[in-house]
């Protein structure tokens, strides 16, 4: 179980599993019913099963039943995935990401994943990175919480107050 953990971060997976992201690695809850009785079985992710940093700063579940994550300062290993067989994999500048330091994310109704990370804001779209910084008009590039919405996405800056991103425009 998860007794005396730093939490993290929490989410649900597709399937009605609950997802944990703590100090000491990626934490899933899968409930099964037995006789009438909700029972369960925990799984843990640390680096000695293919996790980069075992801190798991920030998750998201996508329609998909991936499972993203980011480390938040941890060690400059991006964007993390986990898929519904369990493979991990990571997705860092060399990928599209615009810094490796991955704050905060979220899934919006389109099914895009949106990443704040110190250097900017990515959107991952049908397989296609997008990247946003104060180059292309961000009031900061160190970007912290993300709120994806259907015709707006509010960041959160660290320093400049909230950016409002119309999606459509871009």
């Amino acid at each position: 179980g998860l007794t005396g953990e730093r939490m993290y971060s929490f989410c649900e997976g597709k399937n009605g599993e609950l997802w944990f992201g703590t100090w000491r690695g990626l934490f899933k809850w899968k409930p099964t019913m037995n006789n009438n009785e909700q029972k369960g079985a925990w799984t843990h992710w640390t680096t000695n099963d293919g996790l980069l940093h075992n801190r798991i700063f920030t998750l998201a579940s996508g329609y998909d039943g991936i499972i993203w994550f980011g480390n938040g300062q941890a060690n400059d290993v991006g964007l993390g995935s986990i898929d519904s067989n369990e493979r991990i994999r990571y997705y860092t500048t060399s990928d599209g990401l615009v810094n490796n330091n991955v704050w905060d994310l979220a899934v919006d109704s389109s099914a895009k994943v949106w990443v704040t990370t110190i250097g900017g804001l990515n959107c991952l779209s049908d397989g296609v990175w997008f990247s946003f910084t104060e180059r292309s008009g961000l009031l900061l590039d160190k970007l912290w919480p993300i709120l994806p919405l259907r015709d707006k996405v509010y960041i959160g800056t660290q320093g400049r107050g909230v950016a409002i991103l119309n999606p459509d425009e871009t």
